[in-house]
């Protein structure tokens, strides 16, 4: 008996384009630094909403497959980075404290119970496998303004997209999918893909005014 191997196209990329009028999310922040003229409030960073948006394509067959090396999610300057971590579910990642001050991070959602405040002392590290799909917020205990989303996905076809709206998702099937975009906690965007037996496939993405 013969088996035909389903035909790989190679990479699907492409770029979002936002509306003139695209209005990004941005959280006020509790949260103040001391500073000799007083005190001040911390505000969101202005940059480039695409930077935190995530495009994954749906209609994958297969079982996902956590990366065999675990990303990584960084305290510093009193920010946590990437804003941003789409991963698969079961994915192990690792928390890095490369600030000066120590910080206690949790998950702010369906993995609260089992990520708890723990203290991070400046060079330590924390590990946590995320087990629920879904938006995952991860704060800090003692800075409310320090948060940041690990996105567990049910698929290993997606890519984060830069601040220039790019992004690129390698070794794609052959087939029909629903390419999709998330941002700030909801998909904002959906359209019908055909990836035909020879890549690479580049499509661009218009978001429409939110």
């Amino acid at each position: 008996m013969f088996v035909t191997a389903r035909a790989w196209a190679g990479d699907v990329g492409g770029r979002i384009v936002l509306p003139v009028n695209f209005r990004p999310v941005v959280e006020e922040s509790k949260s103040f630094w001391r500073v000799e003229n007083g005190v001040v409030p911390v505000l969101a960073s202005l940059r480039d909403p695409r930077g935190s948006m995530v495009v994954l394509l749906e209609g994958a067959d297969g079982k996902v497959e956590p990366p065999a090396v675990a990303p990584a999610m960084v305290l510093r300057e009193g920010g946590l980075w990437p804003a941003v971590l789409p991963v698969v579910v079961g994915t192990t990642v690792e928390f890095r404290n490369e600030d000066r001050p120590s910080h206690s991070l949790y998950a702010d959602g369906a993995e609260r119970g089992a990520f708890e405040p723990q203290p991070l002392a400046p060079g330590a590290r924390r590990s946590h496998t995320f087990r629920t799909p879904g938006a995952q917020q991860i704060r800090s205990a003692e800075l409310a303004h320090i948060r940041a989303i690990v996105l567990v996905l049910g698929t290993q076809m997606f890519s984060s997209v830069d601040d220039a709206g790019a992004f690129k998702i390698a070794g794609v099937p052959t087939g029909r999918y629903s390419l999709r975009v998330w941002y700030a906690g909801s998909y904002v965007h959906g359209q019908p893909i055909d990836v035909p037996a020879e890549g690479p496939v580049t499509v661009e993405v218009h978001l429409l005014p939110r």
